[in-house]
């Protein structure tokens, strides 16, 4: 049985049906995201959905019953493949609903000038919008997903109360982006998982912002057994870390990162110690302990493990969010333990990123290797900017710095400007995921990521501009 193409449907289902809770709260003028989808087309859909998955199980299910009876099943064989086939069209199709509902969101550009809050609260509009229409996944590309959706709750924290999505939509996000990605199965990556955790976490620190600490701990709770899962993808070959897949042969950075700021911050919120002497390991793996760290370059990708011969390999590859997520757990162990040695580290690994032209070019412009050809065939190296500006936020802010001017002021701004050029794509969603000499326009080459996943890197950028205003200077 496709299992994925399952998980995939089933989504899609449950957003094409869902009913939005009202916000008491909420006055904001864009209220037309909230509506259920409409129309007659939309409604056929969702049936045809419904219908289509119950037809797939039970003829998955009659297959295997009559390959247990050694009969010829070649009938069922047909009629689950073209159900199969049907449902992949049906999930190919689903943009057209977006451009037909009623409650479609006004893609044109707001204009260069638009004020800071006024871009955030533009493309938080779309992207939300964009998980009611498009089912949040439908392309499977989970981790930006749940980075996009990380953006969307710190631009909640940051900005005025009457921008941003509400408490209404938050819950709302959190039914529809939460499903699948609970305990790893069915080959999914112990990164996917990570960023789903961190997400998780910054849900829980703007509950905890606004003295909703139940709520908080609602988030922290679904937590455990994702990072239990993650836990057991770790062993003791090339100095240890986590694996990013579960055939265990390679452990990447982005993993390896990503662990180290859940379990610091988890070790914040709960106090476990175990939390704790995680993030520590976590730590030592990257900066001191097998070569992944280059003071000269940045972190490097990865150790491809062989656990046949104990040999390691790093990948000296260089990728902005490696260089990003890590920040988080570094300035968390820094200011919980009282120790330099992570906030050394967290700085080193910033003026490193920061040094032209690997990817930061002389304007002070993020980039990244893939923005030459549209990010590689599906653009996601052109969406790890987005990941980078969210981590390096809390960095900037959280990590206190003494007697100086904001340091960062320059990058925010020609970032946040940069991005902003990049998302005039008047008429469509699908904004360029390219920042430097951008002239706007729809995303190069058409990749689906360009949806939501080059609004979602666009509006961390504009978040970062914002919150730098809140610079921890003493």
């Amino acid at each position: 049985m496709d299992l994925e193409l399952m998980r995939k449907i089933w989504k899609i289902s449950r957003c094409l049906w869902r009913r939005v809770p009202d916000d008491p709260d909420d006055d904001k003028p864009y209220r037309h995201m909230q509506r259920p989808l409409s129309g007659s087309f939309a409604n056929t859909y969702k049936y045809l959905l419904f219908v289509l998955l119950i037809l797939l199980v039970l003829l998955d299910s009659a297959s295997q019953f009559f390959f247990s009876l050694s009969l010829s099943s070649s009938l069922f064989l047909v009629l689950e493949m073209t159900t199969r086939f049907a449902m992949r069209a049906a999930a190919v199709a689903l943009p057209a609903i977006f451009a037909s509902s009623s409650a479609a969101l006004d893609f044109n550009y707001p204009g260069a000038d638009t004020a800071l809050p006024d871009r955030i609260q533009w493309l938080t509009e779309g992207l939300v919008q964009a998980c009611n229409f498009t089912a949040c996944q439908m392309w499977d590309l989970d981790w930006i997903d749940y980075a996009t959706l990380d953006g969307l709750i710190a631009g909640k924290t940051y900005i005025p109360s009457d921008y941003g999505v509400g408490t209404g939509d938050l819950e709302q996000i959190k039914s529809c982006w939460g499903v699948g990605l609970g305990e790893l199965n069915n080959g999914q990556y112990s990164d996917d998982v990570g960023w789903k955790m961190t997400t998780w976490l910054t849900a829980a620190d703007y509950y905890n912002s606004t003295g909703d600490t139940d709520t908080a701990d609602s988030w922290i709770n679904d937590i455990t057994p994702w990072y239990a899962g993650v836990v057991a993808m770790r062993d003791d070959l090339c100095g240890g870390g986590i694996y990013w897949e579960q055939g265990h042969n390679y452990k990447a950075t982005i993993s390896n990162s990503l662990f180290l700021s859940v379990s610091a911050r988890l070790y914040e919120y709960t106090g476990n110690t175990t939390y704790l002497d995680n993030a520590v390991t976590a730590a030592n793996f990257l900066f001191q302990d097998n070569g992944v760290w280059d003071s000269t370059k940045g972190l490097g990708d990865g150790i491809t493990a062989n656990s046949s011969t104990g040999e390691c390999s790093v990948s000296p590859s260089l990728f902005t969010y490696n260089q990003g997520v890590s920040l988080d757990g570094l300035v968390s162990l820094a200011l919980t333990q009282q120790n330099t040695t992570y906030s050394d580290w967290a700085t080193a690994l910033v003026n490193v990123f920061m040094t032209p032209p690997t990817l930061i070019d002389y304007n002070g412009v993020v980039h990244e290797g893939g923005d030459s050809n549209s990010g590689g065939s599906d653009g996601q190296g052109s969406m790890f900017k987005g990941a980078y500006m969210n981590h390096f936020r809390t960095y900037m802010e959280r990590l206190p710095l003494t007697n100086v001017t904001n340091p960062y002021a320059n990058f925010t701004n020609n970032n946040a400007e940069a991005a902003w050029v990049a998302a005039d794509a008047t008429g469509s969603w699908q904004m360029s995921t390219i920042w430097i000499n951008s002239t706007g326009g729809a995303n190069p080459g058409g990749s689906p990521v360009g949806q939501w996943g080059g609004a979602g890197s666009i509006l961390a950028a504009q978040v970062l501009e914002y919150a730098q205003g809140k610079l921890h200077i003493s």
